[in-house]
């Protein structure tokens, strides 16, 4: 069976199943995303095996293992290494879009900081041709924010991406990883992908009158990240210092009553500095 390719923020993922019903499924799911560039910087190869009904999941771990990690739940189980640039993830999954969707964030959370890059709790958004990056943990405001945004505008409403590139600055992309905005009736907004964008502001949500963590403590709160040796710990500390140090960033507070041009005013006067 013929693999599938995903672009992921930067990164060509080449994903290998041996059920043909879940590599159907994957198709349709991850459509939007799927590129054929031959160059791949992540290879996941997996055995895949009948879901376990009933069985309790768990949390996933992730411990360093030889050049790499070792990624297991019950639901699945891989190693990962690297070599000649390129990133392979081999192991067994169990056969559910719902397992594999899981363990390719936390292979994307892994990979990402090697490449100077992030996968965050946070909306996306274009304004005015930037890419504004709101971030927050379950119930800040995304979807809300996103709802009231122009859809051509929304990258997402769950997980975005931000890297860094040497010869532009951050940039800001969308990912398949939809939140509650997935279940919206008539819209399938799986099939929308924004270009990446220069990433103008970041924004930390704030909503109800609760308080926002804001800085580099909000983006750390935000961060999607399962590695816990200190030499990882060390590169996203580097990262996101760097992060802040190059982008203009603030507090965005909006209520359920608020319009789209009452917010955009405020992230107006925010991109008005950067």
């Amino acid at each position: 069976m013929s693999p599938l390719r995903l672009s992921l923020a930067h990164l060509v993922c080449e994903i290998h199943v041996t059920s043909p019903r879940l590599l159907r499924r994957m198709r349709v799911h991850y459509a939007a995303y799927a590129c054929a560039r031959r160059s791949v910087d992540v290879r996941i190869e997996l055995r895949t095996r009948p879901p376990a009904v009933g069985a309790r999941i768990g949390s996933p771990r992730v411990r360093p293992c030889t050049s790499g990690w070792c990624v297991t739940r019950a639901d699945f189980a891989v190693a990962g290494r690297r070599s000649a640039g390129r990133w392979t993830f081999h192991g067994s999954l169990a056969e559910d879009l719902f397992s594999l969707d899981t363990l390719l964030r936390i292979v994307l959370s892994l990979v990402l900081p090697t490449r100077d890059a992030m996968l965050l709790h946070g909306a996306g958004i274009r304004f005015h041709g930037s890419g504004c990056a709101f971030l927050g943990r379950s119930g800040a405001g995304k979807t809300t924010l996103c709802r009231k945004a122009p859809r051509p505008d929304v990258f997402n409403d769950e997980l975005v991406v931000l890297a860094r590139d040497p010869r532009v600055g951050w940039r800001l992309y969308g990912s398949p990883f939809w939140g509650e905005m997935a279940a919206d009736g008539g819209r399938n907004w799986r099939r929308q992908r924004l270009p990446p964008a220069r990433l103008g502001a970041l924004f930390f949500l704030a909503r109800s009158g609760r308080p926002a963590w804001v800085g580099a403590h909000g983006v750390l709160r935000s961060l999607l990240h399962f590695d816990p040796s200190p030499s990882s710990q060390r590169r996203i500390l580097a990262l996101v210092a760097k992060l802040m140090r190059e982008t203009t960033s603030s507090r965005l507070a909006f209520s359920l009553e608020d319009d789209w041009d009452t917010i955009s005013r405020s992230i107006g006067r925010t991109l008005a500095q950067s």
